[in-house]
């Protein structure tokens, strides 16, 4: 290896590295070496760093879908609850058109016993005022009669 003009010689010949130049030579490997333990120190750093991120985001992401997932839990509870209420109110109403349907059934048939009556009232009140009349006619003339037989 040709070092500068102090390793060599005019006829070409490489001579031994002088000590000033092994020395430049393990500065420089030295250096070079601390830059790289400096790059890998900084990656390792940002590496570190970029993993605690994702822990902490990990970290966040559990707690959020505990959350989601208590939120659902919650959803479901009030799910089943409003289709309970819904049953019962389904079944009290179900129930109040039964009775309420027996209740109309009922008061139909009242109300046909009730028509039934006043169509035999009104036949008899009928009937009393035929014979009223009958009676009020067969009156007057009898009536008739007997102011003809006190006028002869």
């Amino acid at each position: 290896i040709e070092r500068g003009n102090s390793s060599s010689t005019l006829n070409g010949n490489v001579k031994a590295p002088t000590s000033v130049e092994i020395e430049g030579d393990l500065r420089a490997q030295v250096l070079n070496r601390q830059h790289q333990l400096e790059e890998i120190s900084r990656d390792y750093n940002e590496a570190k760093q970029e993993h605690k991120a994702m822990v902490l985001q990990r970290n966040s992401a559990q707690v959020e879908f505990k959350v989601l997932e208590s939120e659902v839990r919650q959803s479901d509870l009030e799910k089943r609850e409003l289709v309970e209420k819904y049953s019962l109110v389904a079944e009290r109403f179900q129930h109040a058109t039964v009775l309420s349907q027996r209740e109309k059934r009922d008061k139909i048939l009242e109300l046909e016993v009730q028509a039934m009556n006043a169509r035999r009232i009104g036949k008899e009140w009928q009937r009393k005022a035929r014979t009223a009349e009958s009676a009020l006619t067969t009156a007057r003339d009898t009536l008739g009669k007997q102011q003809a037989q006190l006028t002869a």
